[in-house]
């Protein structure tokens, strides 16, 4: 499958996050596709991803008693991973499209959940907009575009397809980025197709 690469304007927050969830969207869709926001402990983490069996989730997310999804975080190579587990994972064996998130200058993993991105995709995802997605935003910080590009290919994409039930494969995985995260987004979604089918900035 080729790259769709998708340009988005810099404006408001709120446009620039409800546009990133609009292009995780299309990977869903070209391929058939209380609070419970606490840290949770690796203790309970899932089983690892096997190969892909099923194209997408098939459960009704407004079914599983939830009213939002939930975050949850690791320690990749030294970097906060911040996870934000879509409504009824813990309740379905269901399989995810994932959508990594890459912050801009001077901010962390915290910049999405702050400028709605998690408040969003639940909303997307509750009225039928988009199906449910797992959101993977990592910390970057200052490292440069060579060094970003390498943890995500590298190292944050296999821990993710292993630790989490994605659908661990390009057809279902998106990279985007706001801001300078745009730029990185953009330069690791071009540098490797095999990973990403969607890639916006």
């Amino acid at each position: 499958a080729s790259n769709a690469i998708v340009l988005l304007p810099i404006a408001r927050p709120g446009v620039v996050t409800i546009a990133l969830l609009a292009f995780a969207a299309l990977v869903v869709v070209a391929c058939g596709g209380e609070d419970r926001n606490a840290a949770e402990s690796s203790d309970s983490t899932p089983p690892p991803t096997a190969v892909a069996s099923s194209p997408t989730a098939t459960s009704d997310p407004n079914e599983c008693g939830y009213s939002q999804g939930r975050n949850t975080s690791a320690q990749v190579a030294g970097r906060t991973v911040l996870v934000h587990l879509p409504l009824c994972y813990d309740t379905t064996s269901d399989r995810y499209p994932v959508v990594i998130l890459i912050h801009g200058a001077g901010a962390d993993e915290t910049q999405w959940p702050d400028v709605g991105a998690t408040s969003v995709a639940d909303r997307l995802i509750k009225d039928g907009s988009i199906a449910p997605i797992i959101l993977v935003m990592p910390a970057v910080g200052e490292s440069t575009g060579d060094e970003q590009d390498a943890f995500v290919a590298n190292q944050l994409v296999p821990f993710i397809d292993g630790k989490f039930r994605t659908l661990p494969d390009a057809a279902h995985r998106a990279v985007g980025g706001i801001s300078r995260g745009g730029g990185a987004a953009l330069r690791t979604g071009s540098e490797h197709p095999e990973l990403f089918s969607v890639v916006g900035g």
